[in-house]
């Protein structure tokens, strides 16, 4: 009895010595406003579920935090070293880790590099495949090098084809034998966390993978120091919320130690007020939008969708809605992207008044053989040029309890087009259901979403949004959009090497997808996220926000649980060299955000929805090696 009484006093004073946050698991807690979808990479399209599945499949390189430059994280070369290695500027050779290994034990190779791109070309993987258009082959020299060869110089190649990602060919084979893509239950992983647990309705829980090759990689970022890759926690929990109020509630009962979503002003201006928590805001290259269809009458005529957006006034839109946390958004690219923004786009209507509105679209639709009512709707309806009365028709937006500045959004534009005689109603609708009528089945009459959108400015994501072969069902045009001259010019933006070319190429594109009504772009948002500041240490932003949408390194994995020292270092005077493509070849473009005047959603997802969001679509937080992914997030 004595022996036994003494091992448990031992057992009792190593306990009291251990730490607390060692006796206790300790997970970083964050608020998600939807479901994940999927835990599959390859079906992922919304934010939520790339929250929880980008973790696992590691890319050749990655980007920094807060500068974005190309990073080394599976090849062991630095940029400016593979391309010194490149005999013709077309082949390159990236050897690879060879101490990275699947958290089910089997080694990553570079077979499994090459079997995700042949997963992507094979199985005709939409999001993935322009990246690709310019890539002659990938493959496998052994387990690890790998090598890429491009047909002619691309601005793919630095944007997205060095952030390529491997997934584990043992999980994905029989999917790619049989050509058909199917839920896992449980991912395999090789990157920070590992899966845990998947509750729907409830939460997604990752654990730190003990045997990540990344932890304790240090970097140097400009503005904040030498800061330390983790994770320092035992795992993420993703828990999800119904609607915006209760998880403001719950980070300040301190039940979730992080937001992931742009909270609205008047949740932010709350926020920033309690103890403990503190809201952060950024830039992004995302924005929200008012969509028509082309494919149905009478949207398929300019002149109408051209009177109907004069009528929008954004800058009421941006001083009732969103004041101080965004601007008014007149093209498809924000004036974040810096160089790629083309400011010169048609503003239609931009300060006038509201009877010169109306006056403008009266003229307009007259003009066109169309009669405007004296009486707004519903006591006049418009008569289209063969007389008949126009049928009336929907603005599908998200719910309030979703994103009310869309849902008032929609009901403004509503007020607005019913002062002429347009038959108009605004329907509040889940973004499941506003996702399946645009991209999936194309049936809708004008929608209101957004995209968040990745990368650090560089405008690809217009050839995934406006290309003629994206206007099917499940493409990315759900509008019917096509013009063969917007075509050519995107599919310049792809592949053209001198970055003058690019630009204009990217602002001759802008302006005719603006002139068309492709999209009505609506208004951008500064992304406000809130994280409490005394459960973790170590967060600092970016473009794109906190966990930005580049890597989910960014913020996440440096952080650390009270207690622990700090993972940064102070910054030094002078800032860290950044990398720079030999003279012989084109550099990437690059980007400088403006100031705190920009923003914007999912990419959404979104959306920002991740939203398909996009909104909306956009729009979020994403796989640094998906780069195609992270522009189509929905919200």
């Amino acid at each position: 009895m004595k022996k036994i009484l003494v091992i448990v006093a031992v057992v009792v004073l190593v306990a009291s010595m251990t730490p607390a946050h060692a006796q206790e698991e300790v997970l970083l807690r964050v608020a998600c406003l939807d479901e994940t979808k999927t835990l599959n990479i390859w079906m992922a399209t919304d934010v939520w579920s790339m929250h929880a599945v980008a973790w696992f499949y590691p890319a050749l390189y990655y980007r920094k935090p807060v500068t974005l430059e190309p990073i080394p994280d599976i090849c062991t070369l630095t940029l400016d070293e593979l391309y010194a290695n490149s005999p013709d500027g077309l082949t390159f050779t990236f050897p690879l880790r060879d101490d990275v290994t699947w958290d089910d034990g089997t080694l990553l190779t570079a077979y499994d590099f090459e079997f995700a791109y042949d997963f992507i070309i094979e199985l005709d993987m939409e999001d993935f495949l322009p990246s690709y258009e310019d890539v002659k082959y990938l493959r496998a020299i052994d387990d690890y090098t790998l090598e890429i060869k491009l047909r002619k110089c691309t601005p793919q190649f630095e944007e997205s084809v060095i952030f390529s990602f491997a997934v584990p060919e043992h999980q994905f084979e029989s999917m790619f034998k049989k050509g058909k893509l199917t839920e896992i239950s449980r991912p395999i992983s090789a990157g920070p966390f590992s899966f845990g647990e998947w509750r729907k309705g409830s939460h997604v829980k990752l654990v730190t993978n003990p045997d990540y090759y990344g932890k304790g990689r240090t970097v140097s970022v400009r503005g904040i120091g030498e800061i330390v890759e983790g994770p320092w926690y035992d795992g993420l929990y993703l828990k999800v919320y119904d609607d915006t109020d209760d998880a403001v509630q719950d980070i300040q009962d301190g039940e979730i130690d992080y937001i992931w979503w742009n909270l609205e002003k008047e949740y932010a201006d709350t926020l920033k007020r309690k103890k403990n928590i503190a809201i952060k805001k950024a830039d992004e290259l995302g924005f929200f939008y008012l969509a028509p269809n082309h494919q149905q009458e009478p949207f398929d005529d300019l002149v109408m969708r051209q009177a109907l957006v004069y009528l929008v006034d954004k800058k009421a839109l941006v001083k009732e809605l969103i004041s101080g946390y965004g601007g008014e958004a007149h093209s498809v690219v924000m004036p974040a992207a810096g160089d790629w923004y083309n400011p010169n786009v048609s503003k239609f209507g931009h300060d006038m008044t509201k009877d010169e509105r109306i006056a403008k679209a009266t003229e307009m639709l007259t003009s066109a053989g169309y009669t405007v009512p004296s009486g707004g709707y519903p006591s006049g309806v418009i008569k289209l040029p063969d007389g008949s009365s126009m049928e009336s028709f929907e603005i599908l937006t998200p719910p309030e309890d979703y994103d009310p500045i869309r849902a008032e959004a929609g009901k403004m534009i509503q007020d607005w087009w019913r002062e002429i005689g347009v038959p108009v109603t605004v329907k509040h609708t889940s973004f499941e259901e506003i996702v399946r009528k645009t991209f999936d089945t194309m049936t809708f009459d004008w929608y209101i979403l957004g995209w968040r959108i990745g990368g650090a400015g560089y405008p690809d994501h217009m050839r995934y949004f406006f290309h003629s072969d994206q206007a099917v069902p499940s493409g990315n045009n759900p509008m019917g959009y096509k013009n063969r001259k917007v075509d050519n010019y995107l599919e310049d933006l792809m592949t053209l090497c001198d970055r003058d070319d690019l630009i204009d190429a990217a602002w001759e594109a802008q302006e005719i997808i603006v002139e068309e009504v492709a999209y009505c772009p609506l208004y951008y948002r500064t992304i406000n996220e809130a994280h409490r500041t005394d459960t973790f240490t170590g967060w600092f932003t970016q473009l794109g926000g906190i966990a930005g949408s580049e890597s989910p390194r960014s913020c996440l994995v440096y952080l650390r649980p009270p207690g622990m020292p700090p993972t940064t270092t102070p910054p030094t005077t002078t800032p860290p060299p950044t990398t720079t493509p030999p003279p012989t070849t084109t550099p990437p473009p690059t980007t400088t955000p403006p100031p705190t005047t920009t923003p914007p959603p999912t990419t959404t997802p979104p959306p920002e929805d991740g939203g398909l969001c996009l909104g909306t679509i956009l729009l979020a937080g994403m796989l640094a090696a998906a780069a195609a992914v992270v522009y189509r997030r929905r919200k």
